[in-house]
């Protein structure tokens, strides 16, 4: 099926949406690119060795950092399933995003996802939860009549049998991604209970949680299923960017709550977690992995030009030459250079979808138009400044919106992105 020499096809599969991890023979591996040294690092604070799960007395909580479109989310369920096994963990991937809106997200929540991603994995492979910690959150969620009501009728309503709700029977409801949404992005009854007695016994719920934790734990491992468990949390990007007041409070100001888990998390934020004066001083308190942009050279444009050889036929598609100007303007990031792709190949229209350098030149000179015009002055200066190494408001801002690019997790290698280089 692919590389494609569709029209239409081309496109889906170059699209920022396309999920690349349901096609392994569209993944392109960088590991030789970056540093095998750092990501041995990580495997050691995962307590992996030699493919197998070793007790290290306390469980790794990883800030996974790194800028938009840098790859974060592919590596993540890369290694969501490379650790998802017997001899290491028993792993849950979610994305914040598919339980909750994050324009409705609540820092009190975080727990309530931890539960119910986790119920629904255990459901799925039949291993029990009922256990004495999650029922004792469940239980005091339960307690109040009016959620009792809003939920026996939701069920009803949904097809399902109404009558007594039991804890087991609300988890097992709750679990599933859409129903959470549904109920936690208006405010339900069900949602505004939930959030206050998460607010009013914040420490209590999570010292449940972790009793919860070592009874499933134990279940998993008679189960066959794992040793241990581990969340790896994506879509903290978008909450950084809508809502910074509770990414700062769930992930920073409460860090002590998540720091105190009896479970491993891996939390993949934005760049400038480790930078931002708001968070450096707690970021402390995680350990930390940074993938890093590739830097585009002759060592690695042959690599990186295959995130689109591999999707779409080269000589259908382009004239010779072009997709290495549009590699080396991607500065390194996979998700600028299909973006830089997609767009030239809908502009190429009048070209028999044919992309030329010219076409390519426009493209990229459009997106940095477009970056420009969301920068303000100050960013501006900035940039002209060739002074990137502090973490001032305008630096770290200049990374999150990927004007300023990020290599090899180093401050002293920052470069301009390359579609900003005719203003400049």
């Amino acid at each position: 099926m692919y590389p494609t020499k569709e029209l239409f096809p081309a496109l889906n599969v170059l699209k920022l949406a396309f999920d690349v991890s349901e096609h392994d023979e569209l993944y392109v591996d960088f590991d030789g690119l970056r540093s095998a040294a750092a990501y041995g690092q990580l495997m050691v604070k995962l307590g992996i060795f030699r493919g197998e799960l070793f007790d290290q007395g306390d469980y790794p909580k990883i800030l996974y950092t790194g800028h938009t479109g840098s790859g974060k989310s592919t590596e993540l369920k890369k290694m969501h399933n490379k650790i998802n096994s017997p001899k290491q963990y028993f792993s849950i991937y979610l994305d914040l995003e598919d339980y909750i809106a994050i324009p409705k997200y609540k820092s009190e929540d975080f727990l309530v996802i931890l539960i119910t991603s986790l119920v629904s994995e255990l459901d799925k492979r039949n291993i029990d939860y009922n256990v004495a910690g999650l029922n004792k959150i469940v239980n005091d969620w339960l307690s109040d009549e009016e959620l009792n009501t809003e939920i026996i009728n939701k069920i009803s309503h949904e097809g399902g049998v109404g009558g007594e709700l039991s804890t087991g029977g609300l988890l097992k409801f709750i679990s599933a991604k859409l129903t959470l949404k549904s109920i936690f992005s208006y405010d339900s009854k069900t949602a505004t209970v939930v959030r206050r007695k998460m607010r009013e016994n914040q420490r209590e719920y999570f010292n449940s949680f972790n009793l919860a934790i070592l009874e499933i734990r134990k279940n998993i491992r008679e189960a066959g299923f794992g040793r241990d468990i581990i969340f790896i949390i994506d879509g903290i990007e978008k909450l950084r960017l809508d809502r910074y007041d509770i990414y700062l409070e769930t992930f920073f100001q409460n860090s002590s709550f998540i720091t105190g888990l009896t479970c491993s998390l891996i939390c993949c934020v934005p760049i400038d977690s480790l930078y931002d004066p708001k968070t450096s001083p707690l970021a402390n308190n995680y350990n930390h992995f940074t993938l890093p942009l590739i830097s585009i050279d002759e060592n690695t444009i042959g690599v990186f030009r295959r995130i689109v050889t591999n999707r779409v036929d080269e000589t259908t598609f382009f004239e010779e030459g072009v997709l290495d100007y549009c590699v080396r303007k991607s500065g390194g990031s996979p998700r600028q250079l299909l973006r830089i792709v997609y767009e030239s190949l809908t502009y190429s229209s009048n070209n028999n979808f044919i992309i030329t350098q010219q076409i390519a030149e426009t493209i990229c000179r459009n997106l940095g138009l477009d970056l420009i015009r969301r920068l303000t002055t100050p960013h501006f200066e900035r940039l002209k400044s060739l002074k990137y190494e502090d973490g001032d408001k305008e630096t770290l801002e200049l990374l999150i919106y990927l004007a300023l690019m990020e290599y090899n997790g180093g401050q002293n290698n920052r470069k301009p992105n390359p579609i900003l280089e005719p203003f400049l």
